[in-house]
């Protein structure tokens, strides 16, 4: 699963979005494989097209109209 949140309250040289990989995400979140870490909205961008790379262009569109 992956988790992204959004801290203004953080610097933004520290980055303010914090994205998190998971794996076996039950009730008991201390005993799962997890990697996370802070970033900024570039790295996100560059996550974008770097999906774009693996999604077919129509699974993306109806992605982003659906959230928009």
């Amino acid at each position: 699963m992956l988790i992204v949140k959004e801290d203004k309250t953080r610097n933004v040289e520290q980055g303010q979005i914090f994205v998190e990989l998971t794996e076996n995400r039950g009730l008991n979140v201390s005993d799962c494989n997890r990697l996370g870490y802070w970033c900024d909205r570039s790295h996100i961008r560059h996550f974008i097209l770097e999906l774009s790379k693996v999604m077919p262009e129509n699974e993306l569109k109806d992605l982003l109209v659906k959230r928009l």
